[in-house]
């Protein structure tokens, strides 16, 4: 008995330095804004729906919002890929993100790079008019607008 534990000692003792070496993997933090694609000021989402790494399941749980309409969100560390779309009016509705309002055939959401938005900020491209903004490194700002009746009419169709 006393054999086997002398034996396995080593091995648990590298192990447990291993361990301890390695460092613990912790979450991603950034900053999301949604500007409205048309007028550039920000809008108040109700809540905004993540997605990563291509993955279909959406996380509003991951987002905090901040009265100055801005949301912080808190990603898993091992995320490569992000995609965010915000909600109005207390409902599921969804704003049409602007970077893909003209894609035809829809493409779904355009995902980007999780260490860019940390290291430079990301903003998504315009395509609903040419206003811009700028963001701070950890920022990601997306423009969108609300569905038009020609959105709804072709949504309506498309199901």
């Amino acid at each position: 008995m006393f054999l086997w534990i002398r034996s396995a000692l080593p091995t648990i003792a590298v192990f447990a330095v291993c361990c301890a070496v390695l460092p613990a993997q912790s979450s991603k933090t950034i900053t999301i804004r949604i500007m409205d694609g048309r007028t550039g000021k920000a809008l108040a989402a109700t809540s905004v729906l993540i997605r990563v790494d291509h993955q279909k399941a959406v996380h509003p749980d991951w987002v905090a919002l901040n009265e100055d309409r801005t949301g912080t969100v808190t990603l898993p560390a091992d995320a490569k890929l992000v995609a965010a779309q915000g909600t109005y009016d207390n409902t599921m509705e969804l704003y049409v993100n602007c970077d893909a309002a003209k894609d035809d055939p829809p493409t779904g959401p355009h995902w980007y790079k999780v260490s860019d938005i940390l290291a430079t900020g990301v903003v998504t491209p315009n395509s609903c008019s040419h206003k811009t903004a700028t963001a701070k490194p950890g920022e990601f700002v997306v423009f969108a607008r609300i569905k038009s009746w020609r959105d709804r009419y072709e949504q309506d169709f498309s199901e």
